[in-house]
């Protein structure tokens, strides 16, 4: 199954920017919902992992409206949570290289490494974090969509596939808030002081508050 973020990245030797990543990252053709009529055993192990161990929603024999409805805002919830968790320690990576890699330098090796690191590995990862997000995004609308059929909250395919697009795009536009936020924070911190290290050496951050917001475009 492809990606919602395309691999195509540039791979010269110029600064990587957040509008790089920014540009590419989503085309849902290349991510198709492809859990529609399928049975509960028909589903990758992954989706049937994540419903039963994971989650603990499979299987589930009736609806309770009082129930059903809070725990799978519960759910959701729970993973979105994850996700930034997740996230946020790729990001500080992703913005340490590409600092490293605008920074003049006298070693040009060295800024070459920086480039390959986030082209090669870093940006994979973010990407495969992400991917495995919309992975769960439609385990969960095949289980509403299995539970919820011939009751009187039965939803359309067609509406949840909207839904799932925005979910998809809430997703990928909160993933890049968080990388710019940590960006604007991590390029004060340089520029105030451009002799020091972006990073500590042992890789650990301080850890940011769970707000999200854009100063700024993407730079």
């Amino acid at each position: 199954m492809s990606s919602v973020v395309p691999r195509h990245v540039s791979n010269d030797d110029h600064p990587l920017r957040l509008a790089d990543i920014a540009s590419t990252v989503y085309n849902n053709k290349d991510r198709p919902f492809q859990y529609a009529d399928l049975a509960f055993d028909e589903l990758p192990q992954s989706a049937q992992k994540f419903l039963t161990d994971t989650t603990n929603l499979f299987p589930l024999s009736s609806i309770q409206p009082d129930l059903y409805f809070p725990m799978m805002l519960q759910v959701r919830k729970a993973r979105q949570e994850r996700l930034v968790r997740t996230l946020e320690g790729v990001h500080r990576s992703i913005v340490a290289g590409m600092l490293a890699t605008s920074t003049p330098a006298d070693n040009r090796e060295d800024r070459s490494k920086h480039l390959f690191d986030l082209q090669s590995v870093l940006i994979p990862e973010w990407r495969s974090h992400l991917d495995a997000y919309v992975d769960e995004i439609d385990a969960l609308i095949w289980f509403e969509m299995a539970t919820r059929k011939g009751t009187r909250w039965e939803q359309s395919l067609e509406q949840s596939l909207r839904e799932r697009e925005e979910d998809v795009q809430r997703m990928l536009e909160f993933a890049l808030q968080c990388l710019q936020m940590i960006n604007d924070k991590e390029s004060e911190g340089h520029i105030s002081d451009r002799e020091s290290d972006v990073s500590d050496s042992d890789g650990q951050w301080v850890p940011v508050n769970g707000h999200v917001g854009i100063r700024g475009g993407l730079n």
